[in-house]
């Protein structure tokens, strides 16, 4: 009896202990928000997020005096606040400490949240063996503490998706985020926060693996459980709105993607105000379904709202917008107009690490492109060779960002009227495309008459030309999306139709395709389709 006695002393003890820390960390982290409260300083005093938290991380010894747990637990929380913001020195530094201030084997869980931090540092870094090394310690301490099947792991696993996500390895992302769903949803409930959060990143991972069915039933279901526990006009609504934009528009269901997109919009700046990166970043998305949809003009338009929505000093959306901006203007053939804001991004991705994710150098094949619309095919061929070979190191040879990559050397070859190099890229781009989407996809549709054109241009490859084309139209006579490229498509086979002076089969495809006037989207393409239908 005097022993369990004892033991229960000792266990209130030790959770009041706990709660006086608990609350010390959070009456200090009130105090510096407080500090930096904008309706208590001027302009000139108030701190960038970066600097706030270096001041923060100066006062820790001060203000918690030798209580070394609650300091760990302090700068544990700015380490992760550090990385968040890629201040990654500091962070190094600041979780370093944090480890430091933990005796061996004391509060595991504490060490294990400190070593997935600095695993996810160290795999941002692409110190990668290091970094599985943390991780996998950090698992260790976590299951030993709490379990195997514990939130502690669940947090672990979601830490780890979400720095696999940030470097573009996509499939690395998958299995640590469907881990980090499971434990955390089964353990918690799905309707818990962090149970929502990681089915969030789920369908964010898909997303990028375009895995769009998947992906549209995660983040619906997010949507649907924020609803019913936050309510419809929850901030945490704005991210799965952004993500399920992004599927809808590739998927060109343009209508609902302008309505969820215009919903996101709505709630961020009501919720977070007229300026935040949520805001720019689903303008960014609603530009780019605009552009796709043929809009120019409304995309352009939407990036200058984002442009005003951007707050000062986020260089990453910053980099975005440009590139984005950039791409618009390649669309409507102005490679001198998509030049700067092309270098401009260029330039952002790589100060705020984008070469080691790759998408520096998907931003440098993107002005690459620009450069080969102004006839620069030298320089334009020197970009892309180096951004194919990084993009590979980086990602594998069937990342589908090297399919883009190619996409764009295929692109430059054409333009140089290097038909059988424009193929040989093409087919690359097909072969990785196909793996991933199928031949179903609009992608792989836009892709394959690319090819077509590059091999009507090649008179030993006509018939394999025919063919191709022949299939195309078989599998996408008449469908909406693919309306910006229908037309090319059957002009192009009228024209090899009349190459083997086949006039009668060119005029009857031609005014076939005529009585499908919605998916003519040029007058000039029109135009052309009547002087096949007319011709005698």
């Amino acid at each position: 009896m005097v022993g369990i006695a004892l033991a229960t002393t000792v266990g209130l003890q030790r959770e009041q202990l706990q709660r006086q820390r608990a609350e010390r960390v959070s009456d200090f982290l009130a105090a510096i928000y407080r500090e930096q409260d904008p309706l208590s300083r001027n302009a000139e005093s108030a701190q960038t997020p970066a600097e706030l938290i270096a001041a923060a991380v100066s006062r820790v010894k001060d203000e918690l005096g030798h209580d070394s747990l609650s300091q760990a637990q302090l700068l544990r929380v700015l380490g992760e606040a550090q990385l968040n913001l890629s201040e990654l020195a500091a962070a190094h530094e600041t979780l370093d400490l944090a480890a430091s201030k933990l005796a061996h084997g004391e509060e595991p869980l504490l060490g294990a949240e400190i070593d997935a931090l600095r695993g996810a540092l160290a795999r941002r870094e692409l110190r990668n063996d290091e970094a599985q090394r943390y991780f996998d310690h950090a698992l260790q301490q976590a299951g030993a503490a709490a379990g195997t099947q514990s939130v502690a792991v669940g947090r672990i696993d979601a830490l780890s998706a979400s720095t696999f996500l940030a470097l573009s390895r996509f499939k690395d992302a998958q299995a640590v985020a469907a881990s980090a769903y499971m434990l955390l949803s089964s353990q918690l409930g799905d309707e818990h926060p962090e149970a929502i959060s990681a089915l969030v990143s789920l369908g964010a991972v898909q997303e990028q693996l375009r895995q769009d069915e998947q992906a549209l039933a995660n983040l619906r279901k997010a949507v649907a459980l924020i609803e019913k526990r936050f309510g419809a006009g929850d901030a945490r609504l704005v991210r799965p709105l952004l993500v399920l934009g992004e599927v809808l528009r590739r998927a060109r269901d343009f209508s609902e993607g302008r309505l969820v997109l215009d919903r996101g919009a709505a709630i961020s700046r009501q919720r977070l105000g007229e300026r935040n990166v949520q805001l720019a970043d689903i303008l960014i998305t609603r530009a780019r379904l605009e552009s796709e949809a043929g809009e120019s003009t409304s995309a352009i338009a939407a990036l200058d709202a984002a442009e005003r929505a951007l707050p000062e000093n986020e260089a990453t959306t910053l980099a975005q917008l440009l590139g984005n901006r950039g791409k618009i203007w390649i669309e409507l053939k102005d490679g001198k107009r998509a030049e700067p804001d092309l270098r401009a991004a260029l330039k952002l991705h790589r100060e705020t690490g984008g070469l080691r994710s790759g998408i520096a150098w998907f931003a440098q094949a993107e002005l690459a492109w620009a450069l080969a619309l102004q006839g620069r095919f030298d320089e334009a061929q020197k970009l892309l060779s180096e951004a194919e070979v990084q993009m590979s190191q980086l990602l594998g040879p069937d990342a589908y960002q090297n399919a883009l990559v190619s996409v764009r050397r295929a692109t430059a070859f054409s333009l140089q009227k290097d038909w059988r190099n424009a193929a040989a890229y093409l087919r690359e781009s097909l072969r990785i495309e196909e793996k991933f989407f199928g031949p179903d996809h609009y992608l792989h549709f836009s892709w394959s008459l690319a090819l077509a054109q590059s091999l009507s241009h090649m008179a030993d490859r006509h018939d394999e030309a025919v063919q191709l084309l022949d299939t195309l139209i078989a599998r996408w006579d008449g469908k909406d999306e693919i309306a910006q490229d229908y037309a090319e498509l059957m002009l192009l086979r009228c024209d090899l139709y009349a190459d083997k002076r086949d006039h009668e089969a060119a005029r009857a495809l031609a005014t076939q395709t005529l009585q499908h006037a919605g998916l003519i989207v040029t007058a000039e393409r029109a135009a052309a389709l009547r002087r096949h239908a007319e011709r005698l």
